[in-house]
């Protein structure tokens, strides 16, 4: 929605308006609807509007609270509004009616009520920061999944707040040095740190966590976590469907108080077509959605046109078909987006563009879309592990016999089910005795940048498995919590900013995340097909063809078009004077051989992750020179 931005001269000192002024520069695109800066002596706040609930249209944060003591700006989507207005609607009397208050002026009298605490009464997207007069102190909260950005710096002189990196590196006091370790872990694929920026001197405030700073003491604590214990048990299966479609209705529902036109990016898959189909269908919901789907004519295993069209006509959605053909990866190269903030690696980051003009052009402020359905149901491969630590022997034989064509023994019975039934510790012991090497994970990876960033050790530095008994429970824990998330969203949001859009992910709630960890994993996912518990909660809603169709279509041939036939001349210019090998992060040996090996379908995601690290190396060296 918005951006947040908070600077405090810890020593006293007076913030200077010019420093403000700048860092908001930084990030121009998240003042849709203007901006504004309070100023109080050696603290200033900052806020970039953008309006997309009716509470908030003509809203002017920062807010202060009716004796002047508190200030916040934030970033905001609250939940459980009619919960807080009910518990906050005294102090909130002499401001009038609670009801009309805007989600950020409920947070402040949830802050006046019950101070930092305030978080553990908080459900929905936040990013929001409160300046306390009396105590003279600085709170910092971020939402439990991460939907809302925040990141900081801090030292002894000073304590900078904003939703953007690039925000920080504005301020002169903040070193644009690149944090190596974090450039490892892209490179292999290790995505659990949430704290780590691409800087050394940046930090995420992760999410579920506070941050309260003083002028000689900070702390960080979390504030909510999965439940490593918790279960949801029903005698029929029936009844955790029932359990789902109530959640991700409420889910649905809740992204659905906005302003303006509603539009939604619409595939031909489960995900994207679920949530069409309960925001066309939410009562009360009078507004028509639309949808903007790519659509290809040439490549034509990428095209879904005939699996949505009984959606369109069953919701009478107005359908927008952007062609696709021509999006390759590396299309335009010299407008390619390359992100500051965050090493964006989608090979095909063309479409969803594609996408933001047109919800743009079609006055949609709020996009919907299915993202994060398949990390949602990622669990789902542990059923065997289930069905044998339950002692359901039967079922499990039933399983095979059926569908033993579609069964991997090694990998579903073995890796995901047996294997998940000896104790974490033991299989953690096992591993620590007998590493896989990281350069494992990516052949490229050189074998300097693995020792100097310690990153065989940092693989392993994840002591959470020792509050999980179940079989397959930290993994499936680990994946909901992966930083890619919740720091690439924060990152990709800008570039939606930019057109006026604000992405809204229903998949991804706090409510419908603590559902799936305490379910069985048989009801996730199954042999014969994926997401069994979500087909059978849309069953009536979507048609049969989307409900039950097997597999989902693939936009690797745009990625080999695009490295290997369209820009073959372009990647071999981008790799030129590689920095990845200059700074020792990619081998030499590796990169030429794959750059001599044209057409080889093993290079072509491993040569795609380096294109992207050097296209955001090459724009960081430009950004020191300018």
């Amino acid at each position: 929605m918005s951006g947040v931005l908070a600077v405090w001269q810890r020593q006293a000192r007076p913030v200077a308006a010019s420093v403000v002024e700048i860092m908001l520069a930084a990030a121009p695109q998240r003042a849709v609807d203007g901006q504004r800066v309070w100023r109080n002596g050696a603290v200033a706040l900052a806020h970039q509007h953008f309006w997309v609930t009716p509470e908030e249209e003509g809203e002017q944060q920062p807010l202060l609270s009716p004796d002047a003591r508190l200030a916040i700006t934030g970033d905001v989507r609250l939940d459980n509004r009619a919960e807080l207005v009910g518990a906050v609607g005294r102090l909130a009397a002499p401001a009038g009616s609670a009801s009309q208050l805007s989600d950020a002026e409920l947070i402040l009298y949830a802050y006046r009520q019950w101070g930092v605490d305030c978080v553990n009464h908080l459900l929905g997207e936040f990013a929001f920061v409160i300046w306390d007069e009396t105590r003279q102190q600085l709170f910092i909260a971020r939402d439990a999944l991460g939907n809302r950005s925040v990141c900081y710096y801090l030292d002894r002189q000073c304590c900078l707040v904003a939703s953007e990196v690039r925000q920080l590196l504005a301020h002169p006091a903040v070193s644009c040095q690149i944090n190596e370790a974090k450039v490892a872990d892209y490179l292999v694929g290790h995505w659990q740190d949430q704290a780590e920026s691409f800087f050394q001197a940046v930090s995420y405030l992760p999410p579920a966590h506070c941050l309260l700073v003083s002028a000689g003491d900070a702390r960080l604590w979390r504030y909510w976590d999965i439940d490593p214990q918790a279960q949801i048990r029903y005698r029929r299966e029936a009844e955790y469907a029932e359990h789902f479609l109530a959640l991700l209705q409420e889910s649905v529902a809740c992204r659905l108080r906005s302003r303006g036109p509603l539009g939604i990016s619409l595939s031909g898959g489960l995900d994207s077509t679920t949530i069409a189909a309960l925001a066309a269908s939410a009562p009360g919901e009078t507004r028509r959605l639309r949808s903007f789907t790519y659509v290809f004519d040439r490549e034509v295993a990428c095209d879904e046109r005939d699996f949505i069209r009984p959606l369109l006509a069953r919701y009478d959605l107005e359908a927008t078909f952007l062609p696709a053909d021509d999006l390759w990866t590396l299309q335009a190269p010299a407008t390619w987006p390359v992100l500051d903030d965050f090493v964006m690696h989608d090979a095909y980051a063309r479409l969803p563009l594609a996408v933001m003009r047109a919800a743009q052009q079609a006055g949609c402020r709020v996009l919907l879309n299915g993202h994060f359905g398949d990390t949602l149901f990622t669990g789902g491969r542990y059923w065997a592990a289930d069905w044998l630590s339950d002692w359901r022997w039967g079922t499990l034989a039933r399983t095979l016999v059926a569908d033993r064509t579609v069964i991997r023994p090694r990998r579903d019975l073995f890796e995901n089910g047996l294997r998940q039934l000896l104790p974490v510790a033991w299989r953690r012991r096992y591993r620590q005795l007998r590493p896989r090497p990281a350069v494992w994970t990516h052949p490229g990876l050189h074998p300097d940048l693995a020792v100097r960033t310690h990153l065989q050790e940092r693989l392993h530095d994840d002591d959470s498995w020792q509050r999980f008994a179940g079989p397959g429970r930290w993994e499936r824990y680990r994946t909901l919590k992966t930083s890619v998330i919740a720091q690439g969203l924060a990152a990709v949001r800008g570039m939606y900013h930019a057109h006026g859009v604000e992405p809204l992910s229903p998949f991804w709630d706090r409510r419908l995340v603590a559902f799936v960890m305490a379910v069985p994993a048989s009801l996730l996912g199954r042999p014969a097909g994926t997401k069994w518990l979500l087909r059978q909660a849309m069953a009536g809603y979507l048609p049969d063809a989307i409900r039950q169709r097997r597999g989902k279509s693939s936009f690797t041939p745009l990625l080999y078009k695009g490295l290997y036939e369209k820009e073959w001349a372009t990647v071999r210019q981008i790799l030129a004077a590689p920095q990845v090998v200059q700074q020792q992060f990619v081998r030499a040996d590796w990169l030429r051989q794959v750059l001599e090996d044209r057409y080889n379908p093993a290079h072509a995601y491993p040569l795609w992750l380096v294109l992207s690290l050097e296209l955001w190396l090459q724009q960081q060296a430009t950004n020191r020179s300018l």
